[in-house]
């Protein structure tokens, strides 16, 4: 723990957790783990979240769902980022308005720099 006491660690995040906005949640779930199964994938893809992503091992047919072939070099438990990254964009998942304000600027720095 990064915190010098359980009361402050405590502390901190009933700070944070009022800053969740419940409207806009990214709920993930991992396929990495010998205890999950394919039913667990089902049920997480049948949660009602329109922004889940779902990373796994084996092929299934939901669209949460995005195979990762590496995850079969991951020990249960592991870090899977490294592995997971190069298949979504982050930025775009997290913040998809933000991404078009980028691109929308960026567009509009070009055109004014032809003129």
């Amino acid at each position: 723990m990064h915190y010098q006491t359980p009361e402050e660690a405590s502390e901190k995040w009933n700070r944070r957790k009022l800053r969740i906005n419940y409207d806009n949640l990214v709920i993930k779930f991992s396929e990495i783990s010998f205890l999950c199964s394919p039913e667990l994938v089902a049920r997480f893809a049948s949660l009602d979240y329109p922004r889940k992503i779902c990373f796994t091992l084996n092929m299934y047919d939901f669209d949460c769902c995005i195979h990762i072939p590496e995850f079969q070099h991951i020990v249960s438990g592991g870090d899977e980022t490294p592995y997971t990254l190069p298949y979504i964009n982050i930025y775009r998942i997290v913040n998809p308005s933000l991404i078009t304000d980028i691109i929308a600027h960026k567009m509009k720095e070009m055109l004014c720099a032809y003129r």
